[in-house]
């Protein structure tokens, strides 16, 4: 693949297209999926006045590949040439943050978005938040941010705070989201396997036991009543 995006790459160099900002974004979000992050930012570099698609897609690269810094840093540079970033730039830069555990930046960023750029955040948004919060064990924080989301915009926060809560074994904020997330969708089996993970981790194998029958009552059984009786139920031990 890499072999074969340098072939392309040639072929721009070579009829003159180069300076072009679609060639030259396309070049690099097909040097970023192949890995090739050095070629990837040669393609953008070579852009004279690339616009917010190329910026993205860059800060996109550095951001998905674990050269977090890097992807701050030209965010930075982007917003000093005055580029307006929107909410896809936003997101990869708190992926960035994220995936980096760059705490710090994170909240400064989400608030820069929200407060100052005027950009309403979305599910994928409030979910980097969570996790950030999760991944330095601020429970109570992303707990404030969940109830400060839509429902709409919840289950994969929900999802992401339940992980995090089953890392720094808090179980009472984990039995919180599970009820939240069975109500809001009880057939995402997803929740059945976080939920059993916590409490194998913990040791406790009987109520793990009794999450898996939960799951497996509810996708086989088709009987509302009888599904959401069985769902109570294993609720009711978490307690």
């Amino acid at each position: 693949m890499a072999t074969e995006t340098v072939q392309v790459h040639a072929c721009a160099v070579k009829y003159v297209f180069s300076n072009s900002i679609s060639i030259g974004n396309a070049l690099i979000n097909a040097y970023s999926k192949c890995g090739s992050i050095a070629h990837a930012y040669r393609s953008f570099s070579s852009i004279k006045a690339p616009d917010l698609f190329s910026w993205t897609s860059m800060i996109g690269a550095y951001a998905s590949h674990g050269f977090s810094k890097e992807a701050i840093q030209l965010f930075e540079e982007m917003l000093v040439n005055g580029v307006k970033p929107d909410s896809i730039v936003f997101l990869e830069v708190l992926s960035a943050c994220n995936h980096g555990g760059l705490f710090s930046r994170g909240l400064p960023y989400f608030s820069l978005m929200t407060n100052y750029y005027q950009i309403m955040p979305s599910s994928e948004h409030y979910t980097c938040l969570v996790d950030l919060f999760g991944r330095f064990g601020l429970l109570n924080e992303a707990y404030e941010v969940l109830n400060s989301m839509s429902v709409e915009s919840q289950p994969d926060a929900l999802k992401a705070f339940v992980g995090a809560c089953r890392i720094h074994g808090d179980m009472k904020l984990a039995k919180w989201a599970a009820e939240k997330l069975f109500m809001i969708d009880p057939n995402d089996t997803a929740t059945y396997v976080l939920m059993s993970n916590i409490y194998a981790s913990d040791g406790n194998w009987p109520d793990a036991a009794l999450i898996w029958e939960m799951a497996r009552e509810r996708l086989h059984n088709k009987s509302p009543g009888c599904s959401m009786e069985i769902i109570t139920r294993g609720i009711n031990t978490l307690a």
